[in-house]
């Protein structure tokens, strides 16, 4: 077992150093006195200076009605303005019909889907925890027996 554990230990070493060597040597320039020419002409002004006018503020606005299929959807539908989602809480804001904006805040679980649909209600998917709770006590117990296997090994070669 010790003549093993020396040759394993050996082997890293060596695994070690010849990488090392690897890298440095591999890193190392060959070239060291080259001198780099650019093909750059440097101009003193080299474009033509723009002169931004005043910004004039409109005094009428005009708009017009161009698609009226989607003016008459959002007038019987509501307006999703934003989603602001944090680790507990989800705030939705709305504009209703009649133009009256909402702000819907959804207290949220740990979430494996989050779908919102376009009147702005919120709806999840939760993650299963009891599932995630047993793979996480399986894996501790399994790390416990391994533990336990591998030291009563290594007592009985003493």
């Amino acid at each position: 077992m010790k003549s093993e554990l020396k040759y394993f230990s050996y082997g890293i070493l060596v695994s070690i150093v010849l990488s090392w060597l690897l890298f440095t040597r591999g890193c190392s320039s060959k070239h060291t006195n080259e001198v780099v020419v650019t093909d750059t002409v440097y101009v003193n002004k080299p474009y033509k200076e723009i002169v931004l006018k005043e910004i004039e503020i409109p005094k009428t606005i005009y708009v017009h009605k161009t698609d009226t299929i989607f003016r008459e959807k959002l007038i019987k539908d509501t307006l999703i303005a934003g989603i602001e989602i944090n680790k507990k809480k989800a705030l939705i804001h709305t504009i209703t019909p009649k133009g009256i904006p909402l702000i819907r805040e959804f207290e949220i679980p740990p979430f494996k889907k989050l779908e919102i649909n376009h009147q702005g209600d919120l709806d999840y998917k939760p993650k299963n925890i009891r599932r995630q709770k047993f793979w996480k006590n399986v894996g501790r117990i399994g790390l416990f027996i391994g533990g336990v296997w591998l030291g009563n090994k290594l007592k009985n070669k003493r």
